[in-house]
């Protein structure tokens, strides 16, 4: 496992390059800090995103950046794709009245996707394009408004999203959908999605401080398998690369202070793998050959 030092935000699955929340481009074998990306180049100088994404191709050649940025008082959805190790900008793409999510790049590294959503359901969209160049290939409307996005070994696509407080499943290729049937309270409320890599579990969160609500779906059988309130704030979930363990940084104020806890929990039995306490608040972020 990687530690807070790097403030990890994405890794290519060879293990070699890491991004890092500050922008900062690792080359992990030599433990080697290659740049740092400027933020005001990449997202204009005043337009710093409220919500941001990235994703890293297996071979660590591409580098997916979305955000969404305020452009003339108007929420504007971001898409980025660079050359990392030159710190190049290689396709920028921009949609107006809208807001992004997170991208996902397809198991060969070839393609790239990610959402773009806005206030029509019927807007809701999902774009898919060149990792070589950017190009868009396939604009393809999406049921909601996509949270979590993950491809799986075999080339599928999943989509997550929430409608009326249920989770919701979204086979983008065969256009299949799935509701597991699990409402949450006050689904209004912002929530965050996960995939795991292997696309078998979902993860939903949301902090309700000084508490975290969270929930662990099977997506395959579309059922329910943990739902529990910690009494921590949670900074950051991470699944393991081979999706067997989900790590949790969190944190809690307590006795005029603030510690600190990192937790590896088993899946999917939840066994408490182990927990340490006083760990940084930092991301946290699994190296595939852990």
């Amino acid at each position: 496992m990687l530690g807070s030092m790097y403030s990890p935000w994405a890794i290519s699955a060879n293990g070699e390059l890491l991004v890092d929340r500050y922008y900062g481009i690792w080359h992990l074998p030599q433990n080697r800090l290659v740049r740092t990306l400027h933020r005001f180049a990449l997202w204009g100088t005043h337009r710093n995103p409220e919500d941001r994404y990235a994703a890293v191709s297996p071979d660590g050649t591409r580098l997916a950046l979305t955000g969404t940025v305020e452009v003339d008082y108007e929420d504007t959805a971001a898409f980025m794709l660079l050359d990392p190790w030159a710190g190049s900008i290689i396709r920028r793409l921009e949609f107006a009245d809208a807001v992004s999510g997170p991208s996902a790049f397809s198991p060969d590294g070839q393609h790239v996707a990610f959402p773009v959503s806005d206030d029509y359901p019927s807007n809701h969209r999902l774009l898919i394009v060149r990792a070589s160049d950017g190009q868009v290939e396939q604009e393809i409307t999406a049921p909601f408004s996509i949270r979590a996005l993950c491809y799986l070994p075999d080339g599928r696509l999943l989509a997550a999203g929430m409608l009326e407080g249920y989770p919701w499943i979204w086979e983008v290729f065969s256009n299949i959908r799935r509701r597991i049937e699990h409402r949450w309270e006050d689904p209004y409320s912002p929530l965050s999605l996960r995939f795991a890599p292997n696309g078998q579990y979902l993860l939903v969160y949301r902090v309700i401080i000084p508490s975290t609500e969270l929930a662990l779906y099977d997506v395959f059988m579309g059922q329910l398998i943990r739902f529990e309130t910690l009494p921590y704030e949670a900074r950051a979930f991470q699944f393991s690369y081979d999706s067997r363990f989900l790590l949790m940084a969190m944190v809690r104020y307590e006795n005029n202070r603030w510690r600190s806890f990192l937790q590896v929990r088993n899946l999917p039995t939840w066994q408490l793998v182990r927990q340490l306490d006083n760990a940084g608040e930092g991301g946290i972020l699994s190296h595939p050959s852990r």
